[in-house]
């Protein structure tokens, strides 16, 4: 790839001191002209970035004629069969480029079309339990850890939701993830992952509803 990037910026330099060589030749040389314009018809030296290594002439600088796509060969401007270019189609993934617009997926690296560059480059979203990946230009999916708490937990009911290490989220028992009524007089607990309330004994202190201590039944008098 780098070879065909200084072959490039060369025909560049090539073609601008060509066309100011032409533009010196003077209007009354009409045959060097005209010799000077058929030798640009056949040329490779202009191009421009979309061509392949193949041939792709100055006369290619209009969208060569589309039937080039559709016959199984690697020619005019393309930069694998039948794709690439400025006429054909993008290229699949892993086909040969040269520019982000030879490929499907609009991403050219050196030389290949690439599914990414980078977890973002692939579809989908993020989740607590799964994640994209990018490795070797191929968009993958990567699990969050089974028993990875995730960020959606309602507090109180004694679970807790996490991961299941293929990219689910669900709940699990939370014994120490206790509720709380609100009311001094009850004892709130958890067992085997269900909320359970119990009264506190009669005379246990307590300061609601004006009352000053629990009457066994949950009530603060």
């Amino acid at each position: 790839m780098v070879d065909r990037s200084r072959e490039l910026a060369v025909r560049f330099a090539v073609s601008v001191a060509l066309l100011t060589v032409a533009a010196a030749i003077p209007a009354q040389s009409s045959t060097s002209f005209a010799s000077f314009q058929a030798w640009l018809g056949t040329s490779t030296v202009f191009l421009d970035g979309f061509e392949s290594a193949s041939s792709c002439p100055w006369s290619a600088v209009q969208p060569p004629d589309a039937d080039t796509c559709s016959n199984g060969l690697e020619d005019g401007c393309e930069t694998d069969i039948d794709c690439g270019g400025r006429s054909c189609g993008g290229c699949e993934d892993f086909e040969n480029c040269l520019v982000d617009g030879d490929c499907q997926s609009a991403i050219c690296s050196n030389g290949i079309c690439a599914q990414c560059l980078k977890p973002a480059n692939c579809p989908g979203a993020d989740t607590d339990c799964a994640f994209r990946t990018c490795t070797a230009l191929t968009c993958g999916t990567g699990y969050t850890p089974a028993g990875t708490e995730t960020s959606a937990q309602t507090f109180g009911d004694c679970q807790v939701n996490v991961c299941d290490g293929s990219g689910e989220p669900g709940d699990v028992p939370d014994n120490s993830d206790i509720p709380d009524d609100g009311n001094q007089c009850t004892v709130e607990s958890c067992s085997a992952g269900v909320p359970s309330f119990d009264f506190e004994p009669a005379g246990t202190p307590c300061a609601q509803n004006g009352g000053a201590m629990c009457d066994g039944n949950g009530n603060c008098v």
